[in-house]
């Protein structure tokens, strides 16, 4: 469902648009904050698909609902979030969507080959027990699914 897209030739909107918005980046703080007890990297850039984007990642915009690469250019990572599979006025996809990519930068290096393996799913476990999609856990008019 929220599938990173593979490397695609030309792909090179992940080191030319690197600054973050700064609405995704408020909730990448508090989800890291307070879900991930502040364990990932601040310098993750988070965005959405932009202007800057090649004709590839466009067309990755209306496959996937975000994505994660390593960065360059002082980030550590950099995650892109689909406004066309994220759409409407609430920062509730958007959101959960934020927090799936979140694990991803959390297992890039333990195990990120497995992608949605049993890696993935131990953290997606972990962050349900840590109260991440109850009512108000990120904010309090915010429910993630």
């Amino acid at each position: 469902m929220f599938s990173r897209p593979e490397y695609v030739e030309g792909m090179v909107g992940m080191e030319t648009a690197v600054r973050s918005d700064k609405t995704l980046k408020r909730y990448y703080r508090i989800i890291n904050r307070k879900f991930f007890n502040d364990e990932l990297p601040n310098n993750v850039c988070v965005r959405y698909v932009n202007e800057d984007d090649t004709d590839e990642e466009e067309r990755c915009e209306e496959n996937y609902f975000g994505w994660t690469e390593e960065a360059t250019k002082g980030h550590s990572f950099v995650i892109v979030i689909s406004k066309a599979k994220n759409p409407g006025p609430t920062m509730t996809g958007r959101c959960a969507t934020l927090a799936h990519e979140m694990i991803h930068v959390m297992t890039w290096n333990q195990n990120l080959k497995d992608d949605h393996g049993k890696t993935f799913s131990d953290w997606h476990e972990t962050l349900t027990k840590r109260g991440l999609f109850r009512k108000g856990a990120v904010l309090r008019s915010l429910t993630l699914f």
